[in-house]
């Protein structure tokens, strides 16, 4: 019987196990978000870091890219894929989802009208932020005051008879991840 050298055998063992341990990552879920607002660098690291309420599942990463407006989001499978775009989102990020079956919840439809609104989970960390948060708020038809600054977590939104999910959606369109109170 011929007998493998060591150092052949590490060669060949070594080989197979990093082709192996890149399988399993192959196999790993992913989805990019398009179009989120990300304007500077504490932007991309606010969307990397996932929101302070809701952390990213285990072995999910987040890879923010500021020049494409895109995120990447990496787990082990759909449901923690799932989850991390969840805590991306409540992170004050929004984009359009590759996956029709990963993504962001659709707004639900409605003809609410309101004459405010308190807008929260927003990531809100520079003038530029606050700028396009602003232009797209008040782009809503009835919305007259929109006073967001940096490091709001909330923003009061006033005007007269505008409808909720259109600011909703305004602020999706321009990157924004957003809830209404």
């Amino acid at each position: 019987m011929k007998k493998i050298s060591p150092l052949l055998f590490a060669l060949a063992f070594g080989t197979w196990s990093l082709t192996g341990l890149n399988r399993l990552a192959a196999d790993d879920a992913s989805v990019t978000l398009t179009g989120a607002h990300l304007c500077c660098d504490h932007c991309v690291e606010g969307a990397e870091a996932g929101a302070k309420t809701a952390p990213l599942p285990a072995g999910a990463t987040v890879k923010a890219d500021g020049d494409e407006m895109t995120v990447k989001i990496t787990a082990k499978n759909d449901k923690d894929l799932q989850a991390a775009v969840d805590s991306v989102f409540k992170a004050g990020y929004y984009g359009k989802s590759s996956s029709e079956t990963v993504k962001v919840a659709d707004l639900p439809a409605s003809d609410a009208t309101a004459d405010s609104l308190t807008v929260q989970d927003l990531h809100l960390c520079c003038k530029k932020c606050v700028r396009a948060f602003n232009k797209a708020a008040l782009s809503v038809s009835g919305v007259a005051e929109s006073s967001a600054n940096p490091d709001d977590e909330k923003v009061t939104l006033t005007g007269k008879g505008f409808k909720t999910r259109d600011v909703l959606q305004a602020l999706r369109d321009a990157g924004f991840g957003a809830s209404a109170q």
